[in-house]
């Protein structure tokens, strides 16, 4: 059976242009399409499910995994600075619809957010001078692809323009009243280490001079990436929690 008929597809005919879809993911909330990168989760976009949503293993999240959750609105930070050096688990993440919907607006601005779920499960350790991260994030999210990015073209290459692009593990598209609606399904695996300084209440990687704002209160650090270095928008939306020992 042929990916059009099992997606409920039209004719594909036509050219996918570059706008159709977002290809703006570092992967990694996060959202780079779910890594976890200095200390933070990226999930925007590059997104595959939450709990009991598959993207790409039929494994399921592990018991110690938490929700990625995609919210209208999200908790505010208020930065507070606070030391960072111990072991942190991720304990959620929160993103905005509107940060979906940032995510996909370079490549398509009328692009909407319709639904979406994750997980992540990882730890952050923090030494006086490095960030050692490992991590899975598993995310899926549905959003529609109007008419007026796809040029005419049908379901099936508008999904594989997509899965290029955002380099994500699956996406599949359907007819809707306007265009398509597509679901993006990612996993990320990250183990990594990385110099990093504090200035005030924001850490900052050394390397690729991406910074976040962060709060230490007790047990608890919250943080939010606000550049992704030389100014760029952050990577990594949302607002992420994570629990110390």
């Amino acid at each position: 059976m042929s990916l059009a008929a099992l997606a409920g597809c039209g004719d594909d005919d036509g050219m996918v242009p570059g706008d159709a879809g977002s290809g703006d993911r570092d992967s990694g909330g996060g959202v780079d399409a779910g890594r976890i990168d200095s200390g933070g989760v990226d999930s925007g976009a590059g997104t595959d499910a939450g709990p009991g949503t598959d993207g790409g293993t039929d494994a399921g999240p592990s018991p110690t995994a938490r929700p990625i959750e995609f919210e209208e609105s999200c908790p505010e930070l208020t930065p507070c600075g606070g030391d960072l050096v111990g072991a942190w688990r991720y304990d959620g993440v929160c993103v905005t619809h509107a940060e979906v919907e940032a995510e996909l607006a370079g490549s398509c601005p009328s692009a909407s957010f319709i639904s979406g779920s994750g997980s992540v499960d990882g730890t952050v350790v923090f030494d006086d001078t490095t960030i050692t991260r490992d991590g899975t994030t598993i995310i899926s999210i549905v959003v529609n692809v109007p008419a007026t990015c796809t040029m005419g073209a049908g379901c099936t290459l508008v999904a594989a323009a997509i899965e290029a692009m955002a380099m994500v593990d699956s996406v599949t598209c359907a007819d809707a009243a306007d265009g398509f609606d597509c679901t993006i399904g990612d996993t990320e695996i990250v183990s990594d280490s990385d110099p990093y300084v504090v200035a005030g209440n924001v850490f900052e990687n050394s390397t690729s001079m991406r910074r976040w704002e962060y709060c230490v209160d007790g047990t608890d650090l919250t943080v939010r990436e606000v550049t992704s270095g030389s100014g760029a928008d952050p990577i990594e939306p949302g607002i992420q929690s994570l629990a110390g020992d």
